[in-house]
């Protein structure tokens, strides 16, 4: 029986929807925090990663000195990255199904045409997003030793979303942490406000994401060119811009060579921890088995119904 309609209902309870969903009157509801833990076993049971990936911004010309000058170093950005442990993050901020990252391009999304990898497991740098505690005190001494500043103090920037803010305390908590001497305050503000001082390069430190609208990973790549409206930390490397500029005038040539390109740039990318990825967006659900047809996107729209249809 093909679908005549499509009912999306906005949650007011999760406790009544998950309810709803078990008395037939959903056919399918998203799962939070508890709710994965309880029913991660039921036949069910779906998880659907999506091409969105969360990451710290950078901002590469705040207009506080001794910011600028610990933003600006590459040791203190790796020190940062290597002292985030990615699944206790998840675990315990998210308590979701969430990925935790190899790179700055997501998993699932593009594969060689040739060998049929994907080229969130080829990225060559997966090292540096990665948590490693005792690499993470050795860079971060690395950066003292070569800023000589009188205090060590960043500003993380988040949106007062309920997973922004136990992102962000969580971040804060590890940092501070393992990272001696280091001061993360938490600066909370409206989603509209978040994404003002993004595109204004208000902030030192910013919780931001990306999904990729297209299924390539230079949907993510053409994000951080310094002429990218989305850079929003004015990350500049000419080496990058001229692999960028190279790979997208030449869109439908050596596929194969291209494919390297797009490694090479994220290499310098991560490399360089333009940005620190953090997560890559999974989704928990509990779908009808009856429930057929629907067409659900790694990149663009989420989920498509128009096919859709229910088994008697």
């Amino acid at each position: 029986m093909y679908l005549h309609r499509l009912t999306i209902t906005t949650a007011t309870s999760l406790k009544t929807d998950l309810k709803n969903y078990r008395a037939g009157k959903l056919d399918e509801v998203q799962l939070f925090d508890n709710q994965i833990t309880e029913n991660k076993n039921q036949p069910d049971y779906l998880v659907r990663p999506f091409s969105s990936m969360r990451f710290i911004s950078y901002n590469f010309k705040t207009t506080n000195k001794t910011a600028d000058q610990l933003i600006n170093n590459q040791d203190a950005r790796l020190a940062i990255s290597h002292a985030i442990n990615r699944k206790t993050l998840i675990n315990n901020a998210l308590k979701n199904a969430s990925l935790a990252p190899k790179g700055l391009v997501t998993a699932g999304l593009s594969k060689n045409v040739k060998t049929k990898a994907d080229f969130a497991d080829q990225q060559a740098a997966q090292s540096t997003v990665k948590g490693n505690t005792a690499l993470a005190k050795k860079e971060w001494q690395q950066a003292q030793q070569t800023l000589h500043l009188s205090h060590y103090s960043l500003t993380l920037t988040v949106a007062n979303d309920w997973a922004s803010k136990r992102v962000a305390t969580n971040i804060k908590h590890q940092l501070e942490t393992k990272l001696n001497h280091f001061d993360v305050k938490i600066r909370t503000v409206r989603t509209s406000t978040a994404n003002r001082l993004a595109l204004n390069g208000q902030y030192q430190l910013l919780l931001s994401s990306w999904g990729a609208d297209y299924p390539d990973p230079l949907s993510f790549l053409q994000i951080m060119t310094a002429n990218s409206r989305f850079n929003y930390g004015s990350w500049q490397n000419k080496a990058y811009n001229n692999l960028i500029i190279k790979i997208s005038n030449n869109p439908t040539g050596n596929q194969l060579n291209r494919w390297q390109e797009m490694l090479d740039a994220e290499k310098l990318l991560m490399t360089n921890q333009a940005v620190t990825p953090l997560y890559q967006q999974a989704d928990s659900y509990l779908s009808n088995p009856k429930l057929n047809g629907v067409v659900y996107n790694i990149s663009g729209v989420v989920a498509d119904y128009k096919s859709a249809y229910l088994v008697k």
